[in-house]
């Protein structure tokens, strides 16, 4: 049979090495296409040497102008007094089809009208080349022209490592930790942050990788140079700092957003940041001690926290005092102490199961019942299998409980479901059929373990 493979964006050649062997040349016509931005992957994929790799050329003005048009006004017509002017914005382009791209996100959100398009070549240059820094003018075009709502959520994005998978059910619920959204009338955070989402994807500044069945986003991801433009805007401004390396603890004293990409838990210890009210973990190391050190001392204003990846077995006391504390995820090996209650304000919180977690594992989370006590919960979610004890009397009603994930064990009376009644998502429960039928009428997905 013949194969077409399509391999984009590859970085080395032992990429390459590693994937070729699996495809068979029958010499029936398969095809495979390899595209890199390295002269020497493209020579290496194309060995032995039929023809000289295609080397891509920017596009001329005509075709800049076509690209343009098309993805401004999709099948409609373009009005006469708009090609000059947009054949002019095509051409500040220099030919980049990316650069292209963002204008016409840009462009497809402002009236179209010459008035309106007159101000956009202002602001580039003509005769655009390859330089990054004279491309980026062309990138932050679309920042500038960007709501100010949409700014911070955009800048966010840049926090993420570069081709990093970004789960938009965890991104909407960081969006909303954070205190980005609009409050709205009609509608929760939740959808507001879809809305969001959805605005700066028809801007092209955010990539759709997967939508659900139902059409809403799954997975988002964002160019490298567009992510480049969030990391250099957000280090100007002090929005997002992200450490690759070493902790230097000066550099983030008054930062108030880190990321790291790989970081060691013991450098928390000498951390001294009473500004930074976000610590996200991306890949973390902790040696013996650290679950003894009081790493979180100094963070007194620490609205999200998550350290899924570091194996921290006890939950740390100075958790208990972060008042402010909104979203918390953490790995399956945290104990939960009953004074979680504390955190008065926790929207979000988050057990994963860690990198080394088989589903066979016999290991249970113990949730304590004082988790009903936490009055600002929207969302608990767990990807391991938790006991989710049965509230105390006189606990009152989670009126923000919106997600109940991966729960077992757990007592689904009429008395809980009068607790929980703006619950959306109900998922790894087992219920009786009667409890079915009365709460199929107010949430949107269930998910039910028939293995029990």
């Amino acid at each position: 049979m013949r194969y077409l493979i399509i391999m984009d964006d590859m970085w080395s050649t032992k990429a390459w090495d590693d994937l070729k062997m699996i495809f068979p040349d029958d010499y029936n016509g398969s095809r495979i296409v390899v595209t890199t931005r390295l002269f020497d992957v493209a020579t290496s994929a194309n060995f032995p040497s039929f023809s000289s790799p295609h080397k891509m050329h920017f596009l001329d003005e005509d075709q800049s102008w076509n690209l343009l048009r098309q993805m401004v006004f999709k099948q409609e017509e373009c009005p006469v007094e708009l090609e000059k002017i947009g054949n002019l914005i095509a051409t500040s382009c220099g030919g980049l089809p990316l650069a292209i791209v963002v204008i016409a996100g840009l462009l497809s959100t402002v009236d179209k009208t010459q008035a309106s398009w007159e101000n956009i070549p202002k602001s580039v240059n003509i005769n655009v080349t390859t330089n990054y820094e004279q491309f980026a003018k062309i990138l932050s075009l679309s920042y500038i022209h960007l709501p100010q709502h949409l700014r911070q959520c955009f800048l966010y994005m840049g926090g993420f490592p570069e081709d990093y998978e970004i789960q938009v059910w965890k991104l909407i619920k960081l969006w909303v930790a954070e205190g980005f959204l609009k409050p709205s009338i009609s509608k929760n955070f939740e959808e507001v942050a879809e809305e969001y989402l959805e605005d700066l994807v028809k801007r092209s500044l955010v990539l759709v990788t997967k939508r659900k069945t139902n059409g809403k986003i799954k997975i988002c991801n964002i160019h490298d140079l567009v992510r480049d433009l969030c990391i250099s805007i957000g280090r100007e401004e002090k929005f997002v700092h992200r450490c690759v390396g070493d902790i230097l603890p000066n550099s983030i004293k008054y930062q108030r957003r880190i990321h790291f990409a790989r970081c060691d838990l013991c450098s928390f210890e000498y951390m001294y940041g009473s500004t930074i009210h976000t610590i996200i973990c991306f890949q973390c190391r902790n040696s013996a001690q650290s679950s003894e050190f009081s790493l979180f001392r100094n963070f007194r204003l620490l609205r999200v926290l998550d350290m899924v990846n570091p194996v921290v077995v006890h939950f740390l006391p100075e958790l208990l005092e972060l008042f402010h504390l909104r979203y918390l995820a953490v790995n399956h090996r945290v104990r939960f102490p009953d004074a979680i209650s504390n955190l008065q304000n926790l929207q979000t919180l988050i057990v994963h199961p860690g990198k080394k977690f088989k589903s066979y594992e016999p290991f249970r989370i113990h949730l304590p019942s004082n988790i009903w006590r936490i009055p600002q919960l929207r969302h608990l979610v767990s990807f391991v299998f938790d006991f989710l004890p049965h509230p105390e009397e006189g606990t009152l009603a989670l009126e923000n409980l919106q997600t109940l994930s991966e729960i077992r064990d757990f007592k689904c009376t009429q008395q809980i479901l009068r607790m929980i009644q703006n619950l959306k998502k109900l998922e790894s429960i087992t219920l009786e059929a009667k409890i079915i039928k009365t709460i199929t009428s107010t949430i949107s997905y269930i998910f039910i373990n028939l293995r029990n």
